[in-house]
């Protein structure tokens, strides 16, 4: 998150695969990987890991909130 936090999406997203190569079922780092996702412009892909961690936790409360305001904010037209 220090990588996230000093602007290096690259290096943080990096570390993030790294974890989930460890971890492929700890929803929070796919959180944390869509946290990111967002901050470098990539809303598409910060779904679909959202997408990934909802069908392995159905019903988590973090990831269906994540998910809906990502959703809602996808949907919203652009001024």
């Amino acid at each position: 998150m220090w990588q996230r936090r000093m602007g290096d999406f690259t290096g943080a997203l990096t570390s993030l695969d790294d974890a989930l190569d460890a971890a492929p079922e700890d929803i929070s780092i796919r959180v944390m990987q869509a946290l990111v996702l967002v901050d470098a412009g990539r809303t598409d892909l910060a779904i679909r890991e959202l997408r990934i961690a909802q069908r392995i936790e159905p019903g988590n409360e973090m990831v269906e909130s994540a998910l809906s305001g990502l959703m809602t904010q996808a949907a919203a037209p652009e001024n």
